[in-house]
């Protein structure tokens, strides 16, 4: 594998990329039996960490009792939205949303990959955002790209804009291509998202802080996906990909009968108010005992 810095480039750069969502669990060693002590265990644990994540946190100000979400019984949002905190309930850990917002700040290529180093274990969403700022539309650039990569490709037209998405939306690993409609103040601008769920999201975080670079992580993204459309311009040249562990097809079936069997079935019996998903989430952490 050759890796060659191009030679020269203007002034501003073409393509400026950052982190744009993070979510993350810690374990717990305590019950959370009220917001409270959600407020309480999710501060002190941040602040284990060490420096970084706590800063990242604080500077969404006071965070506000919310309604939780399954399979947490108690939530925490900042008033900006960038942030919320996930606890109670039969997981045993808390979670932590950085949501756009909420990892604004976050840079600097050094500082973010010590950030994400310290979780990357623990990581169970992660979105890498490129900006380009270009006349191209979202169809010109999936219209270049090399679609063997995934089979799955949808496009979105509505007043406010043009969005595309390669892969399935509902996947553990897509990418979102849109644009804006003027007079929105960022129509001047593509954005390639490339969000990453569950375990892949842990394989991208370990990639992102071995890249080196925000330049070398996104061009393994372009990569992945087969981005071929001029205005993708990395400062960097690889023919690396973002490669991940292989799941046998035994793994493949079951996740596709899960979702396509399980879950309308638990949808509907939900609706009829007979089961409660609290209780079955409990059921399964409890390893059905």
């Amino acid at each position: 594998m050759v890796v060659a810095m191009r030679s020269m480039w203007p002034l501003v750069k073409p393509m400026q990329a950052k982190i744009d969502w993070v979510s993350f669990s810690l374990p717990l060693e305590t019950d959370i039996l009220s917001p409270d002590d959600l407020f309480q265990v999710a501060d002190f644990k941040l602040q284990a960490l060490g420096s970084g994540w706590y800063e990242q946190a604080k500077r969404r100000g006071i965070c506000e009792h919310v309604n939780g979400r399954a399979p947490y019984r108690f939530a925490l949002a900042s008033a900006d939205g960038g942030l919320r905190i996930f606890g109670g309930g039969p997981t045993e850990t808390i979670l932590y949303e950085f949501s756009g917002r909420g990892c604004d700040g976050m840079d600097d290529y050094a500082a973010t990959s010590r950030l994400l180093s310290r979780v990357a274990e623990r990581i169970t969403r992660l979105d890498y955002a490129v900006d380009v700022r270009t006349g191209a539309l979202p169809s010109d650039v999936s219209n270049a790209c090399d679609t063997g990569h995934f089979r799955s490709i949808s496009q979105i037209k509505s007043d406010t804009g043009e969005t595309v998405y390669l892969g399935s939306p509902k996947s553990d690993r897509f990418s979102r291509i849109y644009r804006y409609n003027p007079p929105h103040p960022r129509h001047e601008l593509i954005r390639l998202e490339f969000v990453f769920r569950r375990a892949l999201a842990k394989s991208a975080s370990q990639h992102y802080v071995n890249a080196g670079s925000w330049a070398s992580f996104t061009a393994l993204c372009g990569n992945t996906w087969g981005i071929t459309h001029p205005i993708w311009q990395p400062e960097v040249e690889t023919d690396e990909r973002l490669t991940t562990e292989s799941r046998s097809k035994a793994s493949d079936k079951t996740v596709h009968w899960l979702y396509k069997q399980v879950a309308p079935a638990l949808r509907r019996l939900i609706r009829e108010d007979a089961i409660s998903i609290a209780d079955f989430l409990e059921h399964v952490y409890n390893n059905g005992q």
